[in-house]
């Protein structure tokens, strides 16, 4: 493996500097990266207003659990379709399409009367941000071959700085406007002209139209059936179930638990997602030049070192301290799909990308639902240490990839 050098950071990162706006890609990514900000800054703003929405619905945390766990499955399950669509109708057609879902379901989310409706508008954003996720991925690998894992980098990081602010916006408006609906209207008028900007920029396509026959469900699956894609699943999928549980419940654990107030619990989820702001583009950077497998080995043993802390922390100020640290699990993911990609043969490039995503998103979706009756049980502590044990099995399967990874 190659030995860090500051010379080869350098070079990386000038060469992505380089090719970031040469041939018009720029504002691809630029649109692309948007719309990803508003995708996965959004999904986490459910999460944030859940305390808010609770005492207006009158639902428990179980129930709470239940609804988080649902938008995950629809984000899980739409993954494989969106990969497919992607190969079959073109990546802009189906980007502009997920994003005119979530913007519609933001509406109804704010809008609704009941918690039927609630659900409704929850399940619709995942199909909304599962649509777009599979697909922005598969585009700037094509559009940046180059340095993928650092490009993907950027682009999750801004993702993250959606997932910084959007759930401190909505929280912010909800307390001094009008309550928690605002909190989901706020963001609707920008995502629907994000829509436009996506129509405006992204090719049709970015990679060649595969055969009808490399796209059948025998091809796809000889593709993922690979040891190498089997063992990316499954530190995927214990990753995943480390990030939903913790994500779906961290702001109403600061409340219930450590005794926050709604606003420094939620100012404390936003900085989890700050932290990946700075720490995804490095992680990719250091994948691309000291390659992914010590990178995700590094993520991934201090966001159990974080996990294991965190039940003995009290206060803002250590609680603070943790969060950073837990943060730099966000730098996971940026590596795990660049490399992901890479593996897959070009015929089934998305389709069997999307396929790996909806499966461990799917199996993972369950444990916000799981969170919540640990919780309710009153063993919010113990749930989290059990994410700890999840996230130690994806680094025992992390340690048999290949050195070349």
């Amino acid at each position: 493996m190659q030995r860090p050098d500051i010379d080869s950071v350098r070079s990386h990162l000038a060469a992505l500097g380089e090719e970031l706006w040469r041939d018009g890609r720029g504002w691809v990514f630029l649109a692309v990266t948007v719309g990803w900000f508003f995708a996965i800054g959004g999904r986490v703003v459910f999460p944030a207003l859940i305390p808010r929405v609770r005492v207006a619905l009158d639902i428990s945390l179980a129930t709470a659990g239940v609804v988080l766990t649902l938008l995950w499955l629809a984000y899980a399950l739409t993954q494989f379709p969106g990969g497919v669509l992607g190969d079959r109708v073109g990546d802009r057609a189906v980007l502009v399409a997920s994003m005119a879902i979530t913007g519609v379901s933001l509406a109804v989310a704010a809008t609704a009367p009941g918690l039927a409706a609630f659900v409704a508008a929850a399940v619709l954003f995942g199909v909304g941000s599962g649509l777009f996720s599979t697909t922005r991925l598969t585009v700037i690998s094509d559009v940046y071959p180059r340095v993928a894992s650092t490009a993907i980098g950027l682009n999750q990081a801004a993702g993250n700085v959606g997932t910084s602010l959007l759930p401190v916006l909505a929280g912010v408006v909800a307390a001094t406007t009008l309550g928690w609906r605002s909190g989901f209207t706020v963001l609707v008028v920008p995502v629907f002209l994000t829509v436009g900007a996506l129509w405006l920029t992204v090719p049709r396509r970015t990679h060649a139209t595969p055969s009808r026959e490399s796209l059948s469900v025998r091809a796809v699956l000889a593709g993922v059936r690979q040891p190498t894609p089997l063992r990316l699943t499954a530190m995927m999928f214990t990753m995943s179930a480390v990030y939903q549980g913790f994500t779906s419940f961290y702001p109403a654990y600061l409340v219930s638990e450590k005794a926050l107030s709604d606003a420094n619990g939620a100012t404390l989820f936003g900085l989890f997602f700050a932290t990946g702001v700075v720490v995804q583009p490095l992680a990719g950077v250091a994948a691309d030049t000291f390659g992914p497998k010590r990178t995700l080995t590094l993520t991934t043993v201090t966001t159990i070192a974080g996990l294991l802390v965190l039940p003995f922390v009290e206060g803002v100020v250590g609680l603070t301290l943790v969060t950073v640290l837990l943060g730099v699990h966000l730098g996971f993911w940026p590596v795990i799909n660049s490399l992901t990609i890479s593996v897959m043969p070009a015929s089934i490039q998305a389709s069997g990308f999307g396929l790996i995503r909806t499966l461990y998103l799917v199996f993972a979706a369950a444990t916000p639902a799981g969170i919540g009756l640990l919780a309710d049980a009153g063993l919010f502590d113990e749930a989290f240490v059990g994410l700890a044990g999840a996230a130690l099995v994806s680094l025992a399967v992390g340690r048999r990839l290949p050195a070349s990874e």
